[in-house]
């Protein structure tokens, strides 16, 4: 067994990881509400990017994390009511789903055939949506 928590200079990468998802690559996702980030790294654990917006698009409960068949990156932030929508390189696309489409505290993610499934911390239902992902 390994663990990944570092840095290669020592210092912590992750201070309170929420999920995780695999990339077509064989990367790692992880959702990190203490860093208020989404993390790529390799197996190894090297870095590959993080995506930690600051400001208005600073993510302020990333929970669930997904991907798409283009390898685009879908992340529930939670206390903003939101799923953003990323590049596979992890920049911001734009908010894919908002609370005027009916979210409130998304938690779990998956996506299959251009219907995102989400689960809120209510967890009394799976909400289903219909989504188009650029190519």
């Amino acid at each position: 067994m390994r663990s990944v928590s570092t840095f290669n200079t020592g210092k912590n990468l992750m201070r309170y990881p929420s999920f995780l998802c695999a990339t077509d690559r064989g990367n790692i996702l992880v959702s990190d509400d203490g860093s208020h980030s989404v993390y790529c790294i390799t197996p190894e654990g090297d870095v590959v990017f993080t995506y930690t917006p600051t400001g208005e698009r600073r993510l302020s409960g990333p929970r669930g994390i997904t991907t798409t068949s283009t390898g685009h990156i879908l992340v529930a932030d939670c206390w903003a009511h939101e799923v953003v929508l990323l590049t596979p390189a992890g920049e911001f696309v734009r908010d894919l789903l908002t609370s005027h489409d009916g979210l409130q505290d998304p938690y779990g993610l998956m996506f299959c055939d251009c219907k995102l499934y989400v689960v809120e911390t209510s967890g009394d239902a799976v909400k289903v949506f219909n989504c188009s992902i650029p190519q």
